[in-house]
């Protein structure tokens, strides 16, 4: 069947509100451009004929070409479209997916930062030639240098793009023939894109997929559109406890210096600045330290190019690998939690004037939701990579008590149960693996296997064995091996594991799950013949990465974003309205009321079990039976259980992680505004 192909772009300010301010829209329609100007108050004209030209060019079957399609989806909700209900293809994820490990693509020739570079790609951990290893920057401009050898006026570009983002209307009218110049020289390019990536993809698909080469993109331009509906809604904080946070920040680090200074008076890695009233950081007392940590540690931390120490966040997180919780006495743990601690404060701290950094409040809109950069298809499985500025949900744990919902309104959100574990053992179809998921506690199931525990074993009666168990369980989906295993496991129980011990418990997992390690095997073997993995909706690794764990980790975690956005789908059929994603979790927001609550709960379950069961055949589907854990919170709930669909819920007035409790504690006061001279 022949398709005709529509490019289209809108140009438009305010994003963070619930429908952005459209400006214009360009299309090209058998060859002529066609342009509509949105932005006088005068506007009926222009937007009842451009509603009625999408909905005909729709009801004829045509698909539209996009470049960052959540953006023109979030316009079309504006003009009153469901744009889940369109083909739409969009050209920003073809990019990312032809760059995905494809050094042809991901390297070479590109503009980045507006200049030409060439960059090359790695090929071991240890490559020692100094090259430029930048990764392309993925904006319309950098595809058509990349794609086309084009260059696209930037200067020009940049210049009417501020003119919009001042929104100022009457600077906007005033240049209205230059905004629909650029607005037609964008969409302009998408069409010859289109065939360029096409050409590429079919030297990259093996011949049984080129058939299915179309019906892929289209469900990746679908979840764009699923997409910005979730932006559109955003999701809730209380408003005045997080401005009054973000305004505490100052105070908040100064409290958390202070506390680390407290644990460490001989080495006090913060030193006190009377004229500022802060802390700075003392780098060379905390280097000293680093010396006198065993040599075995010394002789495997990260250096700087100068040779010294790394004080980065994954140069401490790679010997003290603490998530939630941070032993006291012990200085590694609490420069992690200082360093993530800064980290998850990004977006909320006093910025200097004229720096380019985004703020936390730039995606706020005035109806105090949040709609960030949820950046899809961002990670190399195709998992989301939000932006962590304006995503609480990627911050501390502690901070998840700002999202709240307003009265009369409750979030509800389910994540799937070992859902990793589960789809290794389906695709592997390792019976022994998808026993030990089947008896409700893979880690004690391994356990016993092992021998560590007897047949009649409770988790309460060996719950250290348990736990080492399960984070060997852990350690080895993720392809350590036994050095980074034994320091993994040091951290995890709290005692020393030695390499020799982490090997062991390896051998236990590879005799204790034969059928899994032989599927490793399979796979790494059909990745290096092959040159490519695909996930069942599509999104493809191709063959240029050296990294021999993380091929492995690929369709695991891949599987598991191709069924989060078939859940995503699923909800939006269902008409349950999906604020947030997280990795393997979705979170809805609900009337606060009884049969509302168990209605939606009931539907979301549904959805999320349903969305499992779509990715494998046939035969794994009557195994595919994964459990799911809730949570809700919202005014009106005290801390309580109740079960709706086989789904357990956790309730309570605000969402905080147990393992975060003591931070809670500890940073609660400054939800409100306080004397900046009291610290905690």
């Amino acid at each position: 069947m022949k398709y005709n192909y529509v490019p289209i772009d809108f140009e438009f300010h305010s994003s963070e509100e619930p429908h952005p301010t459209l400006v214009c829209a360009s299309l090209i329609v058998d060859g002529q451009v066609e342009s509509y100007w949105l932005n006088d108050g005068d506007t009926d004209q222009d937007w009842h004929a451009l509603q009625e030209r999408l909905h005909f060019l729709h009801t004829k079957g045509c698909i539209f070409l996009t470049y960052m399609a959540i953006a023109e989806a979030r316009c079309l909700i504006t003009l009153g479209i469901d744009p889940v209900k369109y083909k739409v293809i969009d050209l920003y994820n073809e990019y990312r997916l032809l760059a995905n490990h494809n050094h042809k693509i991901e390297y070479g020739r590109h503009l980045i930062g507006g200049q030409v570079v060439t960059t090359h790609g790695r090929v071991s951990y240890d490559q020692t030639k100094k090259v430029n290893n930048s990764r392309p920057e993925f904006g319309l401009a950098s595809a058509c240098f990349k794609f086309l050898n084009e260059r696209i006026d930037e200067e020009r570009k940049e210049a009417m793009r501020q003119v919009i983002l001042s929104r100022d209307p009457n600077l906007i009218h005033a240049n209205r023939e230059e905004i629909i110049q650029y607005c037609e020289s964008d969409v302009e390019h998408l069409l010859p894109l289109y065939k360029a990536m096409a050409t590429e993809y079919m030297t990259l698909l093996p011949q049984d997929h080129h058939e299915r080469m179309l019906e892929y993109m289209l469900t990746r331009g679908r979840y764009s559109c699923l997409t910005a509906l979730i932006e559109a809604r955003g999701y809730p904080i209380n408003y005045e406890e997080t401005r009054a946070f973000s305004e505490n920040v100052p105070n908040m680090m100064r409290a958390l210096q202070r506390d680390i200074n407290s644990q460490f008076p001989d080495i006090r890695p913060f030193k006190f600045v009377p004229k500022t009233g802060d802390f700075t950081w003392d780098q060379k007392a905390t280097r000293e330290w680093i010396k006198t940590l065993p040599m075995a540690v010394q002789s495997r931390w990260e250096k700087t190019d100068t040779g010294a120490y790394s004080l980065s966040l994954d140069a401490f997180q790679e010997h003290f690998d603490y998530k939630h919780t941070y032993p006291r006495g012990n200085l590694g743990a609490q420069m992690v939690r200082y360093l993530k601690f800064k980290q998850s404060l990004n977006g909320f701290m006093p910025m200097k004037e004229g720096a380019k950094r985004k703020s936390f409040w730039e995606s706020v809109g005035t109806d105090h939701r949040v709609r960030p950069f949820l950046g899809i298809y961002g990670s190399q499985s195709g998992r989301n990579q939000p932006s962590a500025t304006g995503f609480i949900f990627l911050k501390a744990a502690w901070m998840r008590a700002l999202v709240q919902p307003p009265k009369e309104r409750v979030i509800i959100g389910i994540d799937f149960s070992s859902q990793e574990f589960l789809i290794a053992a389906l695709l592997s179809e390792d019976e022994n693996m998808l026993k030990a998921y089947e008896s409700g506690d893979v880690y004690l199931y391994f356990a016993k296997l092992a021998g560590a525990v007897p047949p009649e074993g409770t988790k309460a009666q060996y719950k250290e064995q348990r736990d080492l168990f399960k984070a060997t369980v852990l350690g080895i989906q993720y392809g350590m091996a036994e050095k980074g295993l034994a320091l993994k496991l040091s951290a995890d129980i709290g005692r020393t594991v030695t390499e020799s011990e982490a090997f062991s418990l390896i051998k236990k997992f590879e005799r204790s799950f034969p059928q899994y390690v032989r599927w490793k095997d399979k796979t790494m073997q059909y990745y290096k013949s092959k040159k490519h993995l695909m996930l069942p909706d599509g999104w493809a690794m191709w063959g240029d990465n050296w990294n021999h764990r993380s091929v492995l980790n690929f369709p695991v975690q891949g599987t598991g974003a191709s069924i989060l956005r078939r859940a995503v789908e699923l909800c939006h059929y269902a008409n349950i309205n999906v604020v947030v994603t997280l990795h393997d979790a979705l979170y809805i927001e609900s009337k606060a009321l009884s049969d509302h609550i168990a209605s939606d709960a009931s539907d979301l379950a549904r959805c999320m079990r349903q969305a499992f069961r779509d990715m494998f055949p046939e035969h794994l589907r009557a195994r595919a039976n994964v459990r799911l854990d809730g949570k809700m919170w919202g005014p009106k709930y005290e801390e309580g259980e109740f079960t709706v669909s086989g789904v357990k819920f956790h309730t309570s007035k605000i969402h905080v992680d147990e393992r975060a409790l003591d931070d809670y504690t500890r940073f609660k006061p400054y939800f409100k505004k306080v004397d900046t001279s009291v610290y905690l």
